[in-house]
């Protein structure tokens, strides 16, 4: 998996696109990992409902992104359990009905520069 140091646009169907794969983070002590081709307008919902971003990685249109976000995915699994059992319980932090709540991780903030450590290597 090649990490970029900048974003690179890839264009389709008339449509500029970046392929990213980011971990976000809310003070209560739940972190997000997901990838998107759609940058801010993803990820910018999670920051607007008092998210952090801890990182952000940007990758070529190789499908790197679903691979990093996979394999980041794994190493967390293995220690810490998921935040939410419900998409109601995630609604207030991801919005859009809770989609995308079992990519949510329930990780002490103190916790969060290992995982920052962990998705930048």
């Amino acid at each position: 998996m090649r990490r970029e140091s900048s974003p690179v646009e890839h264009r389709s169907a008339g449509k500029t696109y970046v392929p990213q794969r980011y971990v976000v983070g809310w003070a209560e002590g739940i972190v997000k990992v997901g990838s998107t081709w759609n940058g801010r307008q993803r990820w910018g919902t999670f920051l607007a409902r008092g998210g952090t971003m801890l990182d952000l990685a940007y990758y070529g249109p190789s499908g790197d992104d679903l691979k990093s976000e996979a394999w980041l995915q794994g190493r967390i699994e293995e220690r810490f359990a998921r935040a939410f059992a419900t998409k109601s319980e995630a609604a207030p932090y991801l919005g859009n009905g809770g989609a995308g709540y079992l990519e949510c991780y329930a990780i002490p903030v103190t916790q969060w520069p290992e995982i920052i450590e962990l998705a930048r290597s």
